[in-house]
């Protein structure tokens, strides 16, 4: 036999990693929080399995070699989510921390124009009210020189 005959009729074996990757690429994009983490597994997984692929091609079976690859786009795919989320989720928190911020602010300055509106309106009462005093201090007098 032919050393190329024997090459043929050589089983192939599949990728180690391949249905890992695949599996950890989808769960990726699935769960979008958590897909940083297993996306970032699956392409370190996926990246050792193509070193060793390039190595000898003829060695793996194709099928092996294209879920590792369909794996690794997904992991691409669910990494690049996972930190598009992270981003919106900041870039979210970061405006109610604002608003929330401004609602203090306001709230304090409402308090503080309320204070000072409430101590004038005070001093006006107790003008008022010394006045009125006065006034019957006065009336009392005019009633005790009467009398």
């Amino acid at each position: 036999m032919d050393y190329l005959e024997d090459k043929e009729f050589e089983t192939k074996k599949s990728l180690p990693n391949n249905t890992a990757v695949l599996v950890l690429g989808i769960v990726s994009i699935v769960i979008c929080l958590l897909g940083f983490i297993t996306g970032t597994i699956a392409l370190v997984l996926a990246s050792r399995d193509l070193k060793e692929y390039r190595k000898n091609p003829h060695l793996y079976e194709e099928s092996s070699f294209k879920n590792l690859n369909a794996g690794r786009i997904c992991a691409i795919i669910g990494v690049s989510l996972s930190v598009l989320m992270i981003v919106v989720y900041t870039l979210y928190f970061m405006f109610v921390f604002s608003l929330v911020n401004k609602a203090i602010e306001f709230n304090q300055e409402n308090m503080h124009n309320n204070l000072e509106y409430f101590e004038e309106r005070l001093e006006e009462i107790e003008a008022e009210e010394l006045e009125e005093y006065n006034s019957r201090e006065i009336e009392l007098e005019e009633v005790e020189t009467i009398e």
